[in-house]
């Protein structure tokens, strides 16, 4: 005779399934770290199938083929929706030689990833060249962002990303093409790209030297340039990117020239036919004063502070206005402290200046930077000037500007390097407060190091006394952020 009661597993199932109300337990799930993910998983089928899910919604990187033949077999194993279950997704370092069930399970995976909206192949050199894979790229539905990095400087490679870039489905929003070489430049590629991707709004190319596109791309309004030969002029860049909002240069070449002075004949340096004005702009004070940029600015960063520019970056600032501004300054004892004058910071004849400053401090393992080391470094900046927010970061090494990251690099360094060892000893407290007394207009301080973390200190002079008060993390972030966006609309 059959029973009338299930076993014990079924019943839990079962309890779970009406006690559970799913859509509570999704967000619940959203909010989780990944490893509490994983323990959820194994508690029943339901948590399981809802953690994986959430798993996959996440950013999933997949290092190396071998771990892509296990991601593919995973996805492929279980329900076949998994792989629609994808956002975003980068396959890094996929080298070797791909045997044909690696090509069929690359095909059937991108044919169910119905909803991934942002791809990155950085050094996947192989999948690009295999005559199957591009067209499954290329007819993705939901693709916004692409992103690609090759191992070769290889034309036939280049040429074969491109037209696969050309020939996608959906128009993309970002695009990050590798090194474009200038015979592929020649070629009517820049009008196909702009065709296919009308909607484009993020552009990054690097460019082995630049022709005049020809091209309008209307919709840009984030572009990055790197080039690997020489710079173009402002009005060519100009008349193909009228509408961007945020602009950063990078060149690989040394000018020979001397660059302009920016308070030099600034009717010749700004042509009619340029941007009035940028949110952001990232590039070296020799980048902007060759090509000319003098366009008001309200974001600035200058990447690194050369000692035997002093005068031109204080131009640069005094023409360009920044609400805030980024650099990156070195402290050892052997390296020479800022300039004092003329002050960096200051403008309109010291009547306004820059009220944000965010100043990577990198390090020597040889010398780990003291409260006095740090203090010389920052005071000449400081000392007088009208910021009102500071942001000091020490790291050995940069890869990023996010806080969280330079807490915890992404990056793992040699042993050799500063990042690789114990965090430094730093008394951020102290240098909060020297910082605080330095700036007479300053409002907050915040302070991120290396594995220890990230601190903001909110601060009072109301009483005539500078009044220094840490706040929580929570707290923190969110003062620091408002702070920040004040800063750039005042």
């Amino acid at each position: 005779m059959p029973s009338d009661h299930s076993s014990p597993q079924n019943q839990g199932e079962s309890i779970q399934l009406r006690s559970i109300n799913v859509d509570v337990f999704r967000l619940i799930l959203a909010w989780l770290p990944r490893k509490d993910l994983l323990t959820i998983s194994l508690a029943s089928r339901l948590t399981r199938e809802e953690a994986i899910k959430e798993m996959l919604m996440r950013p999933v990187r997949i290092l190396r083929i071998s771990k892509l033949r296990l991601f593919f077999g995973f996805l492929l194993a279980g329900d076949s929706t998994r792989p629609s279950y994808l956002r975003q997704l980068s396959l890094v370092h996929i080298d070797g030689s791909l045997s044909p069930e690696d090509i069929e399970a690359f095909l059937r995976v991108f044919a169910l990833c119905t909803n991934l909206n942002k791809l990155v192949l950085q050094w996947c050199d192989v999948l690009i060249l295999n005559s199957s894979i591009p067209p499954a790229i290329s007819a993705l539905p939901s693709l916004k962002r692409f992103s690609a990095g090759m191992y070769r400087d290889d034309n036939q490679l280049q040429w074969t990303l491109l037209r696969m870039v050309v020939g996608m489905k959906k128009s993309l929003r970002t695009l990050h093409l590798p090194l474009i070489t200038e015979a592929l430049l020649k070629d009517d590629i820049f009008a196909s790209l702009a065709a296919t991707h009308n909607q484009i709004e993020s552009l990054t190319m690097q460019l082995s030297a630049f022709l005049p596109i020809g091209v309008l791309f209307p919709s840009v309004r984030t572009l990055h340039l790197i080039f690997e030969d020489g710079l173009p002029a402002l009005h060519e860049l100009y008349d193909s990117f009228p509408n961007i909002r945020e602009l950063s240069l990078d060149s690989y070449t040394s000018l020979r020239d001397e660059p302009p002075h920016v308070n030099a004949n600034i009717a010749a340096l700004q042509p009619a036919n340029a941007w009035r004005s940028l949110d952001l702009l990232r590039a070296s004070t020799h980048v902007i004063c060759t090509l000319g940029i003098t366009c008001l600015v309200r974001s600035l960063d200058l990447s690194f502070y050369d000692h035997g520019h002093h005068l031109q970056i204080a131009e640069t600032i005094a023409r360009l206005r920044p609400r805030k501004l980024a650099t990156s300054l070195h402290c050892a004892p052997n390296w020479d402290a800022p300039h004092a004058e003329p002050p960096l910071l200051l403008y309109e004849a010291g009547k306004a200046g820059v009220k944000h400053i965010f100043v990577r401090m990198s390090y020597s393992k040889s010398h780990e930077p003291g409260l006095q080391d740090i203090i010389r470094t920052i005071q000449p900046l400081l000392q007088g000037s009208r910021v009102e927010l500071f942001h000091l970061a020490i790291s050995g090494f940069f890869s990023s500007d996010d806080p969280e990251e330079i807490v915890n690099p992404p990056i793992v360094l040699d042993r050799g390097l500063p990042n690789a060892d114990a965090t430094p000893r730093i008394d951020v407290d102290a240098v909060a407060q020297s910082a605080a007394d330095m700036a007479p207009h300053i409002r907050m301080v915040a302070i991120t190091v290396v594995f220890l973390g990230h601190i903001v200190w909110r601060v009072d002079k109301s009483s005539g006394e500078t009044v220094v008060s840490k706040l929580g993390a929570f707290e923190g972030a969110q003062a620091m952020e408002l702070e920040a966006q004040r800063c750039l609309e005042d």
